[in-house]
């Protein structure tokens, strides 16, 4: 995966592993306010249905040429600086124009990954599921994250659990709400190391999350996770996963040794209680079920 590009390129990773290799575009945003496309890679022209490669091209046009194929999938975008952000923000979706000339609109969320100095990044996922369910492109949820480990903070978890319970009551789907906290083994380590541990595990969930799902930074060693059109059992499952790709992939310390990270977490159902209240009997079940 790229790590990095100029302050205020616009990254665009395809993340089925149909390919060997993962599909790469790379754009950038011109003063008359267009986003074009600077490089591409063969598997982004595969995925993409492109004949050719092709640069300077609009972004909505690249995407214009996509097959139904795109609709099933996500996308997702890295955007390094809040140069792209306003021009983003006047979009709620963006128009696929098909060869048959059919449109069909595709929603997106965005949500804040990181923050160093004056350069921030933002991840923007395309989701079929966007339109049905939620949308993180709020100020509250853009500005409102954790500094340290540059995920959303507690404020926009609950934001995000607020809009849930809107989705609840017009849509048959459930959502939940889960509480993960990392074992006491941790607390070895001092508060600057805890927080990158917390990071890491931040990072290895949301590659792990849907499009218009959540993971928020709730406390010192926790988590927090919005799972959306979900039941009690898929959630499980989806943790059990999260768990397993922690296992997999756990952070090293400065001398290279690798760090083991225990975690223990509680699931709840998204009702109409208030958040907070809400929050509150996960950790309680948390607390429980670690003291049983």
């Amino acid at each position: 995966m790229v790590q990095s590009f100029a302050y205020g390129g616009l990254t665009i990773m395809e993340t089925s592993s149909r390919y060997n290799e993962g599909a790469l575009l790379i754009a950038q945003r011109n003063h008359d306010r267009t986003v074009q496309i600077v490089e591409m890679n063969g598997a982004a022209q595969q995925h993409l249905g492109l004949s050719s490669p092709l640069a300077n091209h609009p972004l909505t046009s690249i995407l214009g040429v996509a097959t139904q194929e795109l609709l099933e999938e996500e996308l997702e975008y890295d955007i390094h600086g809040t140069d792209l952000l306003d021009l983003l923000s006047k979009q709620r979706t963006i128009t696929l124009r098909h060869a048959d000339g059919s449109e069909h609109p595709i929603g997106f969320n965005i949500t804040r990954m990181m923050a160093q100095g004056r350069e921030a990044m933002f991840r923007l996922i395309f989701s079929p599921r966007t339109l049905n369910a939620i949308r993180y492109f709020t100020d509250d949820i853009i500005h409102s994250h954790d500094e340290a480990t540059g995920l959303p903070d507690t404020t926009a978890m609950i934001t995000m659990i607020r809009q849930a319970q809107e989705v609840i009551r017009t849509r048959e789907i459930d959502a939940c709400f889960a509480y993960i906290q990392l074992d006491k083994s941790v607390q070895i380590y001092g508060s600057e190391q805890r927080t990158s541990l917390l990071a890491h595990c931040g990072r290895v969930i949301r590659r792990n999350l849907r499009g218009d799902d959540m993971v928020a930074r709730m406390g010192d060693d926790a988590l927090g996770i919005l799972l959306m059109d979900v039941n009690m059992q898929s959630v499980h499952l989806a943790l059990h996963r999260i768990h397993r790709m922690l296992l997999c992939d756990p952070p090293m310390d400065s001398k290279g040794h690798i760090i083991d990270i225990g975690t223990h977490y509680h699931a709840v159902l998204i009702d109409q209680r208030e958040v907070r209240a809400l929050i509150e009997d996960a950790l309680t079940g948390l607390s429980l079920a670690h003291s049983a």
